[in-house]
């Protein structure tokens, strides 16, 4: 765990992480100090050109963010500090940025809520009254654009001493990083946690791109508008699009788009503004209360494998099914979070993938497979493990219909179609004939 990606792999994790291209973006020349509004969507060449300190860029927030940034303007470094301190920021889990204004500070965290990612309003309503307080501003928002991180005018800076470091090397700090709980905001507004009766249901590959191809060709028969608004909303959910632009350029889409299939656009125009707002909040709020979160915070919260880990995952534990389908969840777990060096994993996880959790751990330790560490959190983590694993980058994830699959049941039916494949993996890795028999059959039923 822990190794620094290569520059296409860590191009693809940052724009993952930080890069909303939607709606809109700023642009900033270097020596300047005013914005420049662009009314289209961010391309890649763009971004880069921001990390190869060409100028700088600004981005509105995601739905569900990755990170958050404490800005703060004018205070000096050791006041700076004092803020992040009592955040309960420090090296462990913040990196501290120089900005272009002097004694200006940026404080970059990864932030989840209740051991979930938060939307951007629950992210705004807990951070905000903090921020207010003591006069600095938070981010991501989803309307007012933020500098991205690593550009020029942006230096690390910890205990007082400068980095020089690169793009890539900062995305890799940032990677180690552990998540900053917002509970741990003082003075936050907190938000009942729902927990989900069952996951949401995700619609079909087909529908997902037929919003895409609707927002780019507009409605394409009378009365279809309704049912295209929804494919279009949907599609923009999935690419972690925040709510507030979601509806505003479903609206504009609308108006620009409907190439005369829809009366209404010219007849009752509030009405088909107030409609879309009601499916935006349905879709939207549904798929929060079920714990079903976009593509990326999806594959970031609960992980995936990469292809070629199953027959490993299979071989390292001899065919015994349990046992595979423990690491596979230990690896998958530890994917997203692969760069830190120990986990954390609540004992509620290990034992929701495997009864006998302690037990494997134990075996997976003497085969060398993972280390663990010392101290246990009690009733809570179990003792830090650092897995031993040859880890891929995210972009060689096995995905299904552009997501990250739960089950092990599921990844092995995805990835083997054939049943025979399958069993003759388990045999050559050591299960017994009939074993490996019932083993496939019961996965394949």
């Amino acid at each position: 765990m822990g190794q620094i990606a290569t520059s296409d792999e860590t191009f693809f994790d940052y724009r993952a992480t930080y890069v909303e291209p939607h709606p809109r973006y700023v642009k900033q020349a270097i020596n300047s100090t005013r914005w420049r509004n662009i009314k289209h969507a961010l391309a890649d060449d763009v971004v880069k050109g921001h990390l190869d300190h060409q100028y700088s860029i600004g981005v509105v927030g995601k739905w569900y963010p990755a990170f958050g940034v404490f800005d703060m303007d004018d205070v000096g470094y050791s006041r700076a500090e004092e803020i992040r301190s009592e955040l309960g920021l420090d090296s462990n889990n913040s990196m501290l940025f120089e900005t272009q204004s002097e004694g200006s500070y940026h404080l970059l965290f990864s932030p989840t809520y209740n051991k979930k990612p938060p939307t951007i309003k629950l992210f705004q309503a807990i951070t905000a009254p903090f921020a207010k307080r003591h006069g600095i501003e938070v981010f991501p928002h989803p309307k007012k654009p933020l500098r991205l991180p690593f550009g020029v005018y942006q230096t690390g800076i910890e205990n007082g001493i400068y980095r020089t470091d690169s793009w890539e090397k900062e995305l890799y700090w940032f990677q180690k990083l552990d998540d900053y709980p917002l509970e741990n905001v003082p003075g936050g507004q907190w938000e009942i946690d729902f927990q989900p009766k069952e996951p949401g249901k995700i619609i079909s590959l087909s529908d997902y791109k037929k919003g895409d191809l609707l927002y780019q060709h507009g409605l394409q028969e009378l009365s279809s508008r309704a049912d295209a608004q929804f494919q279009v909303i949907y599609w923009m959910w999935r690419r972690n699009v925040s709510k507030d632009n979601c509806r505003d350029m479903v609206s504009e889409w609308v108006r620009t788009k409907h190439n005369g299939f829809s009366e209404e656009i010219n007849q009752r125009n509030s009405d088909v503004e107030a409609h879309i707002g009601r499916q935006v909040d349905s879709l939207y709020r549904d798929f929060h209360f079920k714990a079903t979160f976009p593509d990326t915070p999806h594959k970031g919260h609960y992980g995936y494998i990469a292809k070629g880990d199953l027959e490993k995952i299979i071989k390292a534990t001899g065919g015994s099914i349990p046992r595979a389908r423990f690491l596979f969840h230990l690896i998958k777990y530890a994917y997203p979070r692969r760069h830190r060096t120990f986990l954390g994993i609540h004992r509620d996880n290990l034992r929701s993938w495997a009864w006998s959790s302690d037990k494997y751990l134990k075996e997976f330790e003497g085969q060398g497979l993972l280390t663990r560490g010392k101290a246990y959190s009690v009733g809570r983590f179990s003792k830090d493990i650092n897995l031993k694993w040859p880890f891929k980058g995210d972009s060689e994830a096995v995905l299904y219909e552009g997501r990250a699959i739960d089950s092990f049941e599921g990844t092995v039916k995805l990835l083997k179609k054939e049943p025979r494949e399958f069993r003759a993996i388990l045999e050559g890795a050591g299960a017994e004939r009939t074993a490996a028999l019932k083993a496939t059959q019961k996965i394949y039923s």
